[in-house]
Protein backbone atom coordinates (compact mmCIF):
# COMPACT_ATOMS: atom_id res chain seq x y z
CA UNK A 1 0.00 0.00 0.00
CA UNK A 2 1.63 3.65 -0.54
CA UNK A 3 2.63 5.27 2.28
CA UNK A 4 0.76 8.39 3.58
CA UNK A 5 2.57 11.46 3.11
CA UNK A 6 1.67 14.97 3.19
CA UNK A 7 0.42 16.37 -0.32
CA UNK A 8 1.17 20.27 -1.46
CA UNK A 9 -1.25 20.04 -3.87
CA UNK A 10 -4.43 22.11 -3.51
CA UNK A 11 -6.95 20.79 -6.34
CA UNK A 12 -8.00 17.15 -8.16
CA UNK A 13 -9.65 17.14 -11.14
CA UNK A 14 -11.11 13.85 -12.93
CA UNK A 15 -11.22 13.23 -16.69
CA UNK A 16 -12.87 10.51 -18.12
CA UNK A 17 -12.54 8.92 -21.75
CA UNK A 18 -15.30 8.42 -23.24
CA UNK A 19 -17.59 9.95 -21.07
CA UNK A 20 -20.06 6.66 -21.67
CA UNK A 21 -20.37 2.72 -21.67
CA UNK A 22 -22.56 0.85 -24.11
CA UNK A 23 -24.69 -1.75 -22.82
CA UNK A 24 -23.62 -5.28 -24.36
CA UNK A 25 -20.74 -3.63 -25.88
CA UNK A 26 -17.70 -4.71 -23.07
CA UNK A 27 -16.56 -0.83 -23.09
CA UNK A 28 -14.30 0.78 -20.69
CA UNK A 29 -13.68 4.29 -19.83
CA UNK A 30 -10.55 5.57 -18.57
CA UNK A 31 -10.50 7.88 -15.35
CA UNK A 32 -7.89 9.97 -15.12
CA UNK A 33 -6.90 12.13 -11.81
CA UNK A 34 -4.68 15.42 -12.23
CA UNK A 35 -2.99 16.60 -9.40
CA UNK A 36 -2.85 20.93 -9.41
CA UNK A 37 -1.28 23.57 -6.86
CA UNK A 38 -4.13 26.11 -5.80
CA UNK A 39 -3.22 28.17 -8.42
CA UNK A 40 -3.96 25.81 -11.31
CA UNK A 41 -0.76 24.96 -12.44
CA UNK A 42 0.33 21.01 -12.36
CA UNK A 43 1.24 19.58 -9.12
CA UNK A 44 4.56 17.17 -9.63
CA UNK A 45 3.42 14.80 -6.47
CA UNK A 46 4.11 11.10 -6.69
CA UNK A 47 2.48 8.47 -4.22
CA UNK A 48 -0.56 9.65 -3.50
CA UNK A 49 -3.39 7.34 -3.31
CA UNK A 50 -6.31 8.53 -4.58
CA UNK A 51 -9.54 6.45 -4.36
CA UNK A 52 -12.28 6.33 -6.67
CA UNK A 53 -16.04 5.79 -5.92
CA UNK A 54 -19.15 6.30 -7.88
CA UNK A 55 -22.94 7.48 -7.05
CA UNK A 56 -25.72 6.76 -9.29
CA UNK A 57 -29.55 6.46 -8.74
CA UNK A 58 -29.95 2.91 -8.47
CA UNK A 59 -29.14 0.71 -5.41
CA UNK A 60 -26.31 -1.38 -6.61
CA UNK A 61 -22.92 -0.73 -7.78
CA UNK A 62 -21.83 -0.01 -11.43
CA UNK A 63 -18.47 -0.64 -10.86
CA UNK A 64 -15.79 -1.41 -8.61
CA UNK A 65 -14.04 0.72 -6.36
CA UNK A 66 -10.76 1.35 -7.46
CA UNK A 67 -7.70 2.93 -6.33
CA UNK A 68 -5.34 5.24 -8.16
CA UNK A 69 -1.69 6.42 -7.34
CA UNK A 70 0.04 8.98 -8.97
CA UNK A 71 3.31 8.89 -10.60
CA UNK A 72 5.83 11.99 -10.72
CA UNK A 73 3.70 14.08 -13.17
CA UNK A 74 0.84 13.98 -10.51
CA UNK A 75 -1.73 11.98 -12.83
CA UNK A 76 -2.64 8.38 -12.05
CA UNK A 77 -5.68 6.52 -14.24
CA UNK A 78 -7.82 3.43 -13.91
CA UNK A 79 -9.60 1.43 -16.46
CA UNK A 80 -13.48 1.16 -15.56
CA UNK A 81 -15.57 -2.13 -16.79
CA UNK A 82 -19.22 -2.20 -15.55
CA UNK A 83 -19.44 -5.07 -13.12
CA UNK A 84 -21.07 -8.86 -14.32
CA UNK A 85 -23.41 -9.23 -11.83
CA UNK A 86 -25.23 -5.91 -12.39
CA UNK A 87 -29.08 -6.43 -13.16
CA UNK A 88 -28.99 -4.48 -16.48
CA UNK A 89 -32.57 -5.71 -17.38
CA UNK A 90 -33.58 -3.00 -14.55
CA UNK A 91 -31.72 -0.35 -15.85
CA UNK A 92 -33.21 3.36 -17.19
CA UNK A 93 -31.04 4.27 -19.54
CA UNK A 94 -29.05 6.72 -20.02
CA UNK A 95 -28.02 5.38 -16.17
CA UNK A 96 -26.00 8.47 -15.16
CA UNK A 97 -22.93 7.97 -12.94
CA UNK A 98 -21.08 10.24 -10.74
CA UNK A 99 -17.24 9.16 -10.45
CA UNK A 100 -16.03 10.70 -7.53
CA UNK A 101 -11.82 10.77 -6.57
CA UNK A 102 -10.44 11.98 -3.71
CA UNK A 103 -6.72 11.79 -1.85
CA UNK A 104 -6.75 9.58 0.85
CA UNK A 105 -4.48 11.13 3.19
CA UNK A 106 -6.15 14.92 2.43
CA UNK A 107 -9.99 14.31 2.40
CA UNK A 108 -10.58 17.72 1.81
CA UNK A 109 -9.18 17.55 -1.88
CA UNK A 110 -11.84 16.23 -4.24
CA UNK A 111 -13.08 15.93 -7.33
CA UNK A 112 -15.62 14.50 -9.96
CA UNK A 113 -16.47 13.29 -13.86
CA UNK A 114 -19.97 11.93 -14.94
CA UNK A 115 -20.20 9.02 -16.83
CA UNK A 116 -23.20 7.08 -18.35
CA UNK A 117 -24.38 3.67 -19.47
CA UNK A 118 -26.29 3.80 -22.61
CA UNK A 119 -28.11 1.78 -24.91
CA UNK A 120 -27.08 1.55 -29.05
CA UNK A 121 -29.12 2.43 -31.74
CA UNK A 122 -27.75 3.72 -35.47
CA UNK A 123 -27.73 6.76 -37.73
CA UNK A 124 -28.02 6.24 -41.58
CA UNK A 125 -28.76 8.15 -44.55
CA UNK A 126 -27.25 9.51 -47.79
CA UNK A 127 -24.21 11.77 -48.84
CA UNK A 128 -25.66 14.05 -51.78
CA UNK A 129 -24.77 16.63 -53.67
CA UNK A 130 -26.79 20.04 -54.32
CA UNK A 131 -29.09 18.31 -56.18
CA UNK A 132 -29.70 15.37 -54.71
CA UNK A 133 -27.66 12.56 -56.37
CA UNK A 134 -25.97 10.33 -54.15
CA UNK A 135 -22.08 10.71 -53.33
CA UNK A 136 -20.32 7.24 -53.60
CA UNK A 137 -16.73 6.90 -51.46
CA UNK A 138 -17.21 9.79 -48.93
CA UNK A 139 -15.49 9.60 -46.05
CA UNK A 140 -18.50 10.15 -42.91
CA UNK A 141 -17.60 11.10 -39.17
CA UNK A 142 -19.68 11.31 -36.08
CA UNK A 143 -18.97 14.21 -33.44
CA UNK A 144 -20.05 12.60 -29.98
CA UNK A 145 -22.30 15.32 -27.69
CA UNK A 146 -18.69 15.35 -25.87
CA UNK A 147 -16.77 16.80 -28.46
CA UNK A 148 -15.03 13.25 -29.14
CA UNK A 149 -15.31 11.38 -32.54
CA UNK A 150 -16.81 8.04 -32.07
CA UNK A 151 -14.23 5.14 -33.65
CA UNK A 152 -14.23 3.57 -37.00
CA UNK A 153 -14.03 4.49 -40.27
CA UNK A 154 -16.80 5.24 -42.57
CA UNK A 155 -17.57 5.79 -45.73
CA UNK A 156 -20.68 6.09 -48.39
CA UNK A 157 -21.08 2.80 -50.26
CA UNK A 158 -19.99 2.30 -53.94
CA UNK A 159 -23.30 -0.15 -54.39
CA UNK A 160 -21.77 -3.11 -53.32
CA UNK A 161 -23.56 -4.57 -50.59
CA UNK A 162 -25.74 -1.17 -49.76
CA UNK A 163 -27.77 1.32 -52.09
CA UNK A 164 -24.92 4.06 -54.10
CA UNK A 165 -24.09 6.70 -51.48
CA UNK A 166 -25.81 5.61 -48.50
CA UNK A 167 -23.89 5.30 -44.83
CA UNK A 168 -24.49 3.60 -41.91
CA UNK A 169 -22.57 3.79 -38.30
CA UNK A 170 -24.37 1.47 -35.70
CA UNK A 171 -23.88 0.72 -32.06
CA UNK A 172 -23.71 4.74 -31.47
CA UNK A 173 -24.88 5.88 -27.73
CA UNK A 174 -28.24 6.49 -27.74
CA UNK A 175 -29.86 9.18 -25.54
CA UNK A 176 -26.68 11.11 -24.48
CA UNK A 177 -27.23 15.02 -23.64
CA UNK A 178 -26.88 16.63 -26.76
CA UNK A 179 -27.17 15.87 -30.59
CA UNK A 180 -24.65 14.25 -32.85
CA UNK A 181 -23.00 16.39 -35.62
CA UNK A 182 -22.17 13.88 -38.80
CA UNK A 183 -19.35 15.53 -41.24
CA UNK A 184 -18.86 13.97 -45.02
CA UNK A 185 -15.65 14.35 -47.03
CA UNK A 186 -14.37 14.00 -50.59
CA UNK A 187 -12.19 15.29 -52.33
CA UNK A 188 -11.56 18.24 -50.39
CA UNK A 189 -15.24 18.53 -50.37
CA UNK A 190 -17.19 19.02 -47.09
CA UNK A 191 -20.64 18.79 -45.66
CA UNK A 192 -21.72 18.80 -42.15
CA UNK A 193 -25.10 18.30 -40.61
CA UNK A 194 -25.82 18.80 -37.17
CA UNK A 195 -28.23 18.06 -34.11
CA UNK A 196 -28.99 14.06 -35.45
CA UNK A 197 -29.82 11.67 -32.62
CA UNK A 198 -29.24 7.85 -33.05
CA UNK A 199 -31.35 5.23 -32.18
CA UNK A 200 -34.37 5.09 -34.81
CA UNK A 201 -34.18 3.13 -38.18
CA UNK A 202 -37.22 5.20 -39.88
CA UNK A 203 -35.31 8.53 -39.42
CA UNK A 204 -33.18 9.48 -42.26
CA UNK A 205 -30.06 12.11 -42.03
CA UNK A 206 -28.45 12.74 -45.30
CA UNK A 207 -25.21 15.11 -45.30
CA UNK A 208 -24.67 17.34 -48.33
CA UNK A 209 -21.35 18.40 -49.82
CA UNK A 210 -22.23 21.52 -51.34
CA UNK A 211 -20.43 22.45 -54.36
CA UNK A 212 -19.31 18.61 -54.86
CA UNK A 213 -20.66 16.45 -58.36
CA UNK A 214 -19.81 13.14 -58.82
CA UNK A 215 -17.72 13.31 -62.68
Amino acid sequence: APAAHAAPFGKLTVDASPSYLRLGMNDTVVVTVHLLEGDGTPSLTADVPIAVDFVSGGEYAAFESSLIVTNDTGQGSAVLRLKADNPPESWKLPLPIMVKAYAIDNGGVNGNVMVYITSTGPIWGYVVDDFGSTITGARVTVTMPDGKLFPGDFVSSSGAGAPMGQYRIDNLPVELYGHYTLTATKNGYTGTRSGVDAGSENVRNDIVISGYHET
